[in-house]
């Protein structure tokens, strides 16, 4: 067990600075994923039993294009950011290679590793929020195309 915590640390401390923004990021993406979620479901439930209000749907059309908003400016970000990692750990792979004093292969090593470590933790958080982002759309539609249904029977009857 210490052995993997200590690959997961090493691992963590090679991604360099922008790991801990990423993680912010991935933390941000699956609070906004969820809460989303726990909101469509709720509204799903509450529209089988009373149908909601055009201000009530209003309301909820206008919190969730706001949280779907974020969800994919979040979603969008992670890449970036690991991209700039990519592009810090390149800076540092050509001052080492730059640097005539000292050992640069280390120093190459270790900056080619941030570049590869920034940028696939950045994918690895933008690609469940792509998904998540295209469920939580779906969840929406369902439940516009339900009130539209619930509305129209109700009009019939």
């Amino acid at each position: 067990m210490n052995a993997a915590v200590q690959a997961v640390q090493a691992y963590w401390i090679a991604g360099g600075p922008l790991l801990g923004f990423l993680a912010a990021i991935a933390f941000c993406i699956w609070a906004y994923y969820f809460r989303s979620h726990a909101l469509l479901r709720r509204l799903r439930q509450a529209a089988l039993h009373a149908l909601p209000s055009e201000a009530e749907t209003e309301q909820w059309r206008s919190l969730a294009r706001r949280d779907f908003g974020l969800l994919a400016a979040f979603t969008a970000a992670a890449p970036l950011v690991g991209l700039l990692g990519t592009v810090l750990g390149m800076v540092g792979t050509f001052d080492a290679v730059g640097d005539l004093f000292g050992d640069p292969s280390r120093r190459i090593a270790g900056g080619i590793r941030q570049a590869l470590v920034t940028t696939q933790f950045g994918l690895l958080i933008a690609i469940p929020g792509v998904f998540g982002l295209a469920r939580l759309q779906r969840l929406a539609r369902d439940l516009e195309t339900l009130i539209i249904r619930l509305r129209h029977e109700g009009r019939r009857s």
